[in-house]
């Protein structure tokens, strides 16, 4: 029987708590006192559709004449001005967000479970924001007036950055859970370019800025996000450079005479070889072991399909970006690209035109920001240089040739020296000054 009893609410209170439309828990008013004032807050409204103040004062005073608490007197009076028409469509909007919120709010618990909480790390940036444009408020009060539009725009710069890149990172995450995903309407406009207000960083803010310093791949050689290239001589030895190349750097093991660290994810493109002599050469080189850290893309298949990469055009570029997305959601994205050769990558450009290697050379540094170190293989020309326009080794950190080895002995197989025409930072240990390299191949 006790467990039936009902506790009788306090004068003046509904039964229990109730939440209103914006999903806020409130005391409930006396129900007969809401009944009585929302007849006359209804014929108060007629007379005064339009005029809010009006309207609210006296419905006030006439809650106030019959009720003595002016709290309660108050909030009787705000919950009955939500009819009053002028307010209709404020009303209507406000629930709209409420509820928008709430769909945001799940829809971000969602992501995180999936993404492991990135999202946190992104509403922790908005925070810091809106504390330093606080702050900043604060300290322009004790400014000249100059100085106090100058903090305060700074300020507010600073704020709607961060809010930009917020949504930024929260739609690529979003995408990356749900591809239908769209931005909500009160989200800034990123369908077109950021403002480069955005990139600037004062003095202060880009010595603070902590990033990760580039690793070495190769010790000396070639580090993560370097561009690179090799060129050497018709028969040299370029394709037999790589292949140790490529078997160093994904089994974690030394090139030549320096060191690896670790295995690195490696991506070799090959663009003329057929499959089977390709084969062959991995095979002498590994006893037919390969890293599973090594990935290759034949060109034989491509070509059998009638689809052979140029990387002339965005069209060839596209797809190995396409590519490269395809490797990094199957969780083997490459540290290291290795396209051989430059002349049968990139078809119908003309080697000597500077101005033909725009779209090209910013492939190559797209690649290089998105965390790629890339080697690119090309022929020299008659002089010992590399073949072709001399802009093409601008955006290179590391610029290897392949010379030949002077002497009187018979050639068997590969033999060359190594040295090194451009080096951005310290240069390798050893280099060409004291160093001579030969491998010998059996096929």
């Amino acid at each position: 029987m006790r467990a039936a009893q009902k506790m009788k609410a306090p004068e003046g209170v509904s039964q229990g708590q109730q939440g209103d439309e914006f999903g806020r828990t409130q005391k409930a008013f006396n129900c007969c006192n809401y009944k009585m004032f929302s007849a006359k807050s209804k014929q108060l409204f007629l007379e005064y559709p339009t005029d809010t103040t009006t309207a609210e004062t006296l419905l006030w005073m006439e809650i106030t004449g019959e009720i003595e608490s002016t709290d309660q007197a108050d909030r009787l009076t705000q919950q009955l001005m939500k009819w009053h028409p002028e307010n209709q469509s404020w009303r209507k909007k406000a629930v709209g967000l409420v509820q928008q919120e709430r769909q945001q709010a799940n829809e971000r618990r969602e992501i995180n479970r999936k993404t492991g909480g990135k999202v946190v790390f992104l509403v922790d940036r908005l925070k810091k924001a809106n504390a330093a444009r606080r702050a900043a408020i604060i300290e322009s009060c004790h400014q000249s007036p100059e100085d106090r539009r100058k903090t305060l725009a700074v300020s507010l710069q600073a704020m709607l950055r961060a809010d930009r890149d917020y949504w930024s990172e929260y739609t690529k995450l979003a995408l990356s859970v749900k591809r239908d995903w769209k931005a909500p309407e009160d989200a800034p406009d990123l369908d077109g370019s950021r403002p480069l207000i955005d990139r600037v960083l004062s003095g202060r803010e880009f010595m603070a800025v902590k990033y990760d310093k580039p690793r070495e791949i190769v010790a000396g050689v070639i580090k993560e996000k370097g561009i690179c290239m090799v060129h050497g001589g018709r028969g040299i030895g370029k394709t037999q450079f790589i292949t140790n190349l490529a078997l160093s750097a994904s089994g974690g093991t030394p090139f030549f005479c320096w060191g690896v660290n670790q295995s690195w994810q490696t991506l070799v493109i090959d663009a003329e070889m057929a499959s089977e002599p390709l084969q062959a050469r991995y095979y002498d080189h590994s006893g037919g072991e390969l890293p599973e850290k090594l990935d290759i893309l034949c060109s034989e298949p491509l070509w059998l399909d009638d689809e052979p990469l140029n990387l002339a055009h965005d069209e060839g570029r596209e797809r190995i970006n396409k590519l490269l997305t395809d490797l990094e959601a199957a969780g083997r994205k490459p540290d290291l690209i290795i396209l051989d050769n430059k002349s049968a990558l990139i078809a119908g450009m003309d080697e000597n035109d500077n101005s033909a290697l725009d779209g090209f050379l910013r492939w190559l540094i797209q690649l290089r920001h998105k965390g790629h170190a890339v080697l690119l293989v090309h022929h020299q020309g008659k002089g010992g240089q590399q073949r072709g326009a001399s802009r093409l080794e601008d955006p290179m950190d590391t610029v290897i040739s392949l010379e030949p080895v002077k002497t009187d002995e018979p050639a068997r197989g590969a033999r060359f020296t190594i040295t090194f025409t451009k080096c951005r930072g310290e240069r390798p240990t050893p280099d060409k000054c004291n160093r001579q390299l030969q491998t010998i191949l059996n096929v």
